[in-house]
């Protein structure tokens, strides 16, 4: 999987767009590379049937950018906390059930089972 495979997955996947657009309803910026990041590991962890963020999507993610998998990490985690502050509070708490702080595993875990994806992780 390289750059290329990603920007043709973004283009046609409806998968991929359904994932995008879970993200645009919690206000996730799309200026932010974790944003990206995030949006991609959902789709890999359904894809690959992989359940471990670190261990098996990260690494996947930092190889195709040329960054690191602590790197990927810290972008979808500064990611998930501005969208935290640019959310309005009933968004999260009718998403989520719960006014939390979410973490970026709570997200993916919440916008998969919202698609109907695999949860196995």
């Amino acid at each position: 999987m390289n750059e290329e495979t990603i920007k043709e997955i973004e283009k046609n996947d409806e998968t991929y767009k359904r994932i995008v657009e879970e993200l645009k309803k919690l206000s996730y910026n799309y200026s932010y590379r974790g944003t990206k990041y995030l949006a991609i590991a959902i789709y890999l962890l359904n894809q690959k049937k992989k359940n471990n963020l670190e261990r098996d999507i990260y690494p996947i993610i930092a190889n195709i950018y040329g960054k690191t998998a602590h790197n990927i990490k810290c972008n979808i985690t500064n990611a998930t906390s501005n969208m935290y502050m640019d959310c309005r509070e009933e968004v999260i708490e009718k998403y989520f059930g719960v006014m939390l702080k979410p973490t970026p595993k709570y997200v993916i875990y919440e916008i998969m089972k919202k698609l109907n994806l695999s949860t196995t992780f």
